[in-house]
C-alpha cells in the first residue's frame, strides 16, 4: 500500500496562545468548549484510523476506536487488541505500519491526534496533510506546544511552515472558540 493513497489530518485544540496543555498539564478536556469537544469526538468518529501516543491514547482512552499507538517500548508492531496497533515508528516502516493495519480496515482517513512527539514525528516526514485547530479563547503562558520545535507557538504558523494554508475559520460559539482549517495546496500535495 502507498502512503500517497492516505490522508492525514492532525485534529487538535490550542489555546490562544498556541498551548495544547496548560503548564500543570492540564488536559483539553478540562479547559475546551463543548462545542470543540462535540467537533472533535465527530471528526474522530468519522476517521479510519487515529495516530497517538500513549498518553494521548491512555487520556482519551476509547474501547471502540481503530488506533496506532506510538511507543517505544515494542520492537515489532504489537496488536494489543483488535483495533489497536501499538508500534515504535523508529524501528518500523511506515509502509510495514499501514500494511498491518489493510486487513483491519483501510487506513484511507486518518488522523493524527497527538501528543507533541507525535506530531514532530508526523511533520518531520512531511505526512500532514491538513488540520483541523480549533483556538479556544484561554491563555496559559506555558505548557506543551503543538510542536517542539520552531520559534513560534501560533498554530497558524507552524501550519504555514509545513506547507498548509488556512482555507476555513468557523466561529463556534459567543465566548470565541474558533475551528482553523488547513489543507496542503493541491499542487503541492504528497504524491
Amino acid at each position: 500500500m502507498s502512503t500517497a493513497r492516505a490522508s492525514f489530518t492532525l485534529i487538535a485544540v490550542a489555546s490562544r496562545d498556541g498551548f495544547i496543555t496548560g503548564p500543570r498539564g492540564e488536559p483539553p478536556r478540562e479547559w475546551a468548549s463543548p462545542e470543540e469537544q462535540l467537533l472533535f469526538a465527530e471528526s474522530v468518529s468519522a476517521l479510519d484510523w487515529s495516530f497517538m501516543g500513549r498518553s494521548t491514547h491512555v487520556e482519551a482512552w476509547r474501547p471502540d476506536r481503530r488506533r496506532v499507538v506510538f511507543s517505544r517500548s515494542f520492537r515489532t508492531p504489537l496488536w494489543q487488541h483488535p483495533r489497536r496497533l501499538w508500534v515504535d515508528p523508529e524501528r518500523v516502516a511506515f509502509e510495514t505500519i499501514l500494511a498491518a493495519l489493510q486487513p483491519v480496515h483501510p487506513p484511507a482517513r486518518c488522523g493524527i491526534l497527538g501528543g507533541v512527539q507525535v506530531h514532530d514525528w508526523f511533520a518531520a516526514r512531511g505526512l500532514i496533510d491538513a488540520a483541523d485547530i480549533t483556538i479556544e479563547p484561554v491563555v496559559f503562558g506555558g505548557g506543551l506546544p503543538l510542536f517542539s520545535h520552531g520559534a513560534t507557538n501560533d498554530p497558524a504558523a507552524a501550519m504555514a511552515a509545513l506547507g498548509l494554508v488556512e482555507t476555513n475559520v468557523m466561529t463556534l460559539n459567543a465566548a470565541g472558540s474558533r475551528l482553523h482549517r488547513f489543507s496542503r495546496p493541491a499542487s503541492r500535495a504528497r504524491r
